[in-house]
């Protein structure tokens, strides 16, 4: 179990109920035991004599909490929890207080573990974190039926002197996954040190540790889920695989099976950093679970993210059959409970554009070309409706290929001594665009919609690729609301 879980156990004690059929009641919890005392007490317990009843009547500090405070009411929560347990004599005195100490305390999961053996426990969590067993990463508890354990498998192997992760499987996995986070700074370090990792080389030159379960999925940055690939194959596996499943999980509460495999393409760390290299593929998959809660149901994938060093990654898409039937919504689903990464994007990774507004542009691009709009015509219409835009965010969505090197070489973003800056300089102009990414792919899709519509309207001699009246005919024709990024 990791450090920084913030979860307890605490074992039910097990009591006796007169007459022959005396037994011990976690063996048989739907027996519930003598139920509530004359009174209406769960168990004879009297809350108001033990203070539980007034410390659970106190309303709970609204706000973000920090993990001392989640530690304190964990803490807290198991005190209660004990007394309750110990003077309770069956599970459904217990759980009569669940509602009360969930919301008094923050709890996201409060339940039994092992009911019907000796080991029988209750499980309290305020802010779950993975609960690693071997191989496993056993999850908090979902509401899919016949899915009621979300279960994470890994398997890893060793490159370079390092622990490094080969296969994650999730079958399945939920909205309720536990907060992941960024790669631990010991894990692959062996490796890494033998790679060429400086920020500022191109994308497809330098290796970061990438996930093989993306942190916003539960992903913990321990080195049996890390694999280290080229920026440029994070990039591609972050556009082409995991905006996909985060979107299904975390945005729409879908539950999915999901799985990344790395299959070895070969390695070079016999010399310097600068010149060794390793090469991989990740064969990932995402098949969402129907109504009846087996795979098939629509919006699955299936990819390779190929990791090449030198060149620039590519993914080849394998295609996904759906089986029709409607695909399952985690009935609790609240997107406000997701668990997102414990960092707010990776100051050492650089930011790549939301797939919403990647996926927009191409066909805008495609539709200025076709009219004759040259490059900075193109930035300039642009900016009339961005009207605080920047020309590295112009540039990241006018071209596919804009990343942090094509900035640094444009000068858009200075040379520093420490290589972090220029990072820090391209995240912060991407991640505005990435804010207003519904607005941003929406504004291009309405302009390249007006100008497609006002050039079918067009006789054929008034179409003039690139002519000063026709563009500005094209123009004129956009209704469009303008938009500010800050």
């Amino acid at each position: 179990m990791q450090d920084q879980e913030q979860s307890t156990k605490q074992a039910a004690p097990a009591t006796e109920s007169p007459g022959a059929a005396t037994q011990d009641w976690l063996q048989d919890p739907l027996s519930g035991g003598a139920g509530a005392a004359p009174g209406g007490s769960p168990g004879g317990l009297d809350p108001a004599s033990d203070g539980i009843d007034a410390l659970l009547s106190e309303p709970r500090p609204q706000g973000q909490r920090s993990m001392m405070q989640k530690t304190r009411d964990l803490k807290a929560a198991t005190t209660v929890a004990q007394r309750i347990v110990s003077a309770s004599k069956g599970s459904t005195d217990v759980e009569a207080y669940f509602p009360r100490l969930s919301e008094r305390f923050g709890l996201k999961h409060i339940g039994w573990s092992d009911m019907g053996t000796p080991g029988a426990s209750l499980d309290i969590q305020v802010n779950p974190k993975a609960q690693i067993d071997a191989s496993t990463l056993m999850l908090n508890k979902g509401t899919v039926t016949g899915h009621d354990l979300q279960e994470v498998n890994f398997a890893s192997n060793t490159l370079g002197g390092s622990t490094v992760g080969v296969h994650m499987r999730a079958a399945p996995i939920g909205p309720s996954h536990p907060q992941g986070g960024p790669p631990s700074s010991g894990a692959l370090s062996t490796l890494m040190a033998k790679l060429p990792t400086d920020p500022t080389l191109p994308a497809k030159d330098k290796y970061i540790k990438g996930h093989l379960l993306n942190d916003n999925l539960g992903g913990p940055g321990t080195a049996d889920n890390l694999f280290p690939i080229t920026a440029q194959a994070n990039k591609e596996h972050e556009a082409q695989v995991e905006s996909y499943a985060k979107k299904a999980v975390n945005q729409y509460g879908q539950w999915v099976n999901y799985e990344v495999k790395v299959v070895d393409k070969g390695s070079d760390l016999t010399k310097a950093p600068k010149h060794n290299w390793v090469n991989a593929d990740l064969q990932c998959s995402m098949i969402p679970l129907m109504a009846n809660g087996q795979p098939g149901g629509s919006g699955g994938l299936s990819r390779t993210i190929q990791s090449r060093s030198g060149t620039k990654a590519g993914a080849v898409d394998h295609g996904y059959t759906a089986t029709g039937l409607s695909t399952l919504k985690d009935k609790n689903f609240d997107e406000d409970k997701v668990e997102w990464s414990t960092a707010k994007g990776d100051p050492a990774a650089e930011q790549v554009l939301d797939p919403s507004i990647a996926t927009e542009r191409l066909v805008f691009i495609s539709r200025l070309d076709s009219f004759g709009f040259t490059p900075s015509k193109q930035r300039a219409l642009l900016g009339e409706y961005i009207v605080d835009i920047n020309k590295i965010q112009a540039h990241s969505i006018l071209d596919p290929d804009y990343d942090l090197q094509a900035a640094m070489g444009d000068t858009l973003i200075g040379a520093h001594d420490n290589p972090a800056v220029p990072i820090g300089q391209w995240n912060k102009a991407i991640g505005a665009l990435n804010k207003k990414a519904s607005d941003i792919s929406g504004l291009l899709m309405e302009m390249g919609i007006s100008m497609g519509m006002k050039n079918a309207s067009l006789a054929p001699s008034d179409r003039d690729p690139g002519g000063r009246a026709y563009l500005a005919t094209l123009k004129a024709s956009i209704s469009a609301t303008k938009l500010k990024l800050r």
